[in-house]
């Protein structure tokens, strides 16, 4: 991505760790992996962007903590889809940072925060609300592996009505196939009797 180029040329390599793929591919990886989103939007000339890029977001600490707690989506507003996802999170001034979880089935924005902060109110901020927020993600995950357990279920026991059935039909195949060899031997014993009887008969008709 392009943003992630020139951020690292204004402002170093050591950052949160950019998500890779459109907002869209972030929600859904987030949802998917239950994990809080953490936006950031940046815009490019305002007077305070600078100052919040170099002093707060690319702090070690608020580095490691952003990397450990969420999964980091940014872009720059002056492209079309920063713009974008301006418009749908209406932020009113910047830096801007929103931080989405599930909740209820759907992605919603928990907590905002605007215009430029320090560090330490940044992290209280976001660790206050993760907080918060934890017990719904908690619920998802049991949820969740709920879900994957009955499902688990269900595929062992379909294999093993499967296995089943494949040994019913086998049983069924031995059946058949061993009544059809007695039926065969059966046969072959009525036609060597009958044979041996024309034979006879034969044999003494010759006689006469």
């Amino acid at each position: 991505m392009r943003f992630i180029k020139n951020f690292e040329e204004a402002y170093g390599s050591f950052h949160p760790t950019f998500y890779r793929g459109t907002y869209s591919q972030a929600l859904t990886d987030a949802k998917k992996e239950l994990k809080f989103m953490l936006v950031y939007l940046h815009g490019d000339d305002h007077q305070d962007t600078d100052d919040f890029c170099r002093r707060t977001l690319c702090d070690p600490e608020v580095v490691q903590f952003v990397n450990q707690r969420s999964l980091f989506w940014a872009c720059s507003v002056s492209t079309s889809e920063g713009y974008r996802v301006s418009q749908a999170l209406q932020e009113n001034t910047y830096p801007f940072l929103a931080l989405i979880v599930l909740r209820d089935a759907r992605m919603t924005v928990v907590a905002r925060i605007e215009g430029m902060v320090e560090k330490r109110f940044l992290m209280d901020k976001l660790n206050l609300v993760i907080t918060d927020n934890e017990a719904s993600l908690m619920l998802a995950r049991a949820d969740r592996q709920n879900r994957d357990l009955n499902q688990s279920i269900r595929q062992e026991q379909d294999v093993a009505y499967q296995e089943s059935l494949r040994a019913d039909q086998e049983k069924v195949r031995r059946k058949k196939e061993e009544h059809e060899r007695q039926e065969k031997e059966q046969e072959e014993e009525r036609n060597k009797i009958i044979e041996e009887e024309l034979h006879r008969e034969v044999i003494g008709y010759m006689v006469c």
